[in-house]
């Protein structure tokens, strides 16, 4: 199941303060959302070694305000194989022992909620606007 959020800015908020810097609400919730989606990954990158997670955005509007939605899925399965030395050793949790071998068949992973949570912050400081932050939840 894909890990889902959703961020509520409020209409009257962003309106108003996007009058006063002859902005267009449209053009500032879609520069939002692709900075959402480039901070998500860069967490991902530096906190867990790759953008692993497919992720996807969308904005919707409602009557009580804008809605940016982001959505990160599980990865593919996919096989893990030794490049720089003979085998792969790791300590194999579910088993309770040591794996020893040239390669393994990883059934995918769904991606930490904290590293995403994490991302969208990093977006959300560099909002130029305080009256219409973002709320964030977790669908």
């Amino acid at each position: 199941m894909p890990v889902a959020f959703r961020m509520r800015v409020d209409k009257r908020a962003l309106n108003k303060v996007m009058n006063e810097r002859d902005g267009d609400v449209g053009f500032v919730m879609a520069g939002f959302a692709g900075q959402v989606t480039k901070e998500i990954k860069q967490t991902f990158i530096s906190r867990a070694g790759g953008a692993w997670w497919p992720i996807r955005s969308s904005i919707s509007s409602g009557a009580r305000g804008v809605f940016l939605t982001v959505t990160v899925k599980k990865s593919r399965p996919h096989k893990i194989v030794s490049k720089n030395a003979p085998a792969l050793i790791f300590f194999w949790e579910r088993e309770n022992r040591i794996f020893f071998g040239p390669s393994v068949n990883h059934q995918g992973s769904t991606p930490p909620a904290k590293l995403v949570l994490s991302g969208i912050e990093r977006a959300g400081r560099r909002l130029i606007f305080t009256a219409a932050s973002p709320v964030v939840t977790n669908t």
